[in-house]
């Protein structure tokens, strides 16, 4: 069970690299990025021979490696700072994970759930979204989970919106959200459970609800956004249950208001 005769590589990602990776999830039913490549100032180096070790992910595209993922494995990411230019995208039923522990894994991107991601999870990650218009949107049917996450965003925090005609619910819960535009914005035929957030510094309304959208808000805190704590628009409603909202705005301005 050793990595020892993991496939050597010039530098760079191929395509029998990736395999392996696959091997590693049927062996041990999680993926843990192998450790075949060490860096020291852009020089390869041998690792000592440990099946517990991971390499700095930017050698492996994250992209690639979720998309070669079997149904139901988790990637989990080591401690430190990932930085992935592109959103990345969940078409199946995998956990993107953190490392456990006190050391945090942080994920400088933003993730998307599509379909095919029905039962799809993010886990423990610290997720930093500067560039994109959510930093999670979740845009599929079924019953994905984001539990146990930091999120800080540019634009919105959580998005969730089911396709057309569909339905969706999801579990959010254990989440920071905050600072962002808005926290948590709930959208189309969305169903689901949403409980245990904090949602925090939002320069617009911290939980938005729109369209159909009938969720089940439970035990969330919302406090210091400058918008409202909740705003409800069309025919949305939601079950309360133990919100509490605190030193949030009483009312949004015009340009906060635009359909999002």
């Amino acid at each position: 069970n050793s990595l020892a005769t993991a496939p050597r590589s010039s530098g760079h990602v191929t395509p029998k690299m990736l395999r392996w990776v696959c091997v590693l999830c049927i062996l041990h039913g999680a993926v843990q990025v192998p450790s075949f490549l060490h860096f020291h100032r852009g020089v390869r180096t041998a690792p000592r021979r440990s099946a517990r070790r991971f390499f700095a992910l930017r050698a492996l595209p994250l992209q690639q490696a979720v998309e070669q993922l079997p149904p139901d494995a988790t990637l989990r990411l080591p401690p430190g700072r990932h930085a992935n230019a592109e959103p990345i995208v969940l078409r199946r039923n995998i956990t993107l994970e953190g490392f456990p522990g006190s050391e945090k894994t942080e994920l400088e991107s933003c993730i998307v759930f599509e379909e095919g991601a029905e039962r799809a999870a993010l886990r423990n990650l610290d997720i930093i979204n500067s560039r994109r218009f959510a930093a999670v949107h979740v845009r599929c049917s079924g019953a994905p989970e984001v539990s146990g996450c930091n999120i800080s965003s540019c634009g919105i925090g959580i998005l969730t919106d089911a396709p057309l005609n569909t339905l969706s619910n999801p579990l959010i819960s254990d989440c920071r959200i905050g600072p962002a535009w808005q926290g948590l914005v709930i959208a189309g035929r969305c169903r689901g459970t949403f409980e245990r957030c904090v949602i925090s510094d939002c320069r617009s309304a911290g939980i938005r609800l729109r369209n159909d959208a009938r969720p089940v808000l439970r035990g969330n805190l919302v406090v210091g956004c400058q918008g409202p704590g909740m705003v409800v628009w069309n025919r949305a409603e939601a079950q309360m249950e133990d919100n509490v909202f605190l030193d949030n705005g009483a009312s949004e301005t015009p340009e906060e208001t635009l359909e999002t």
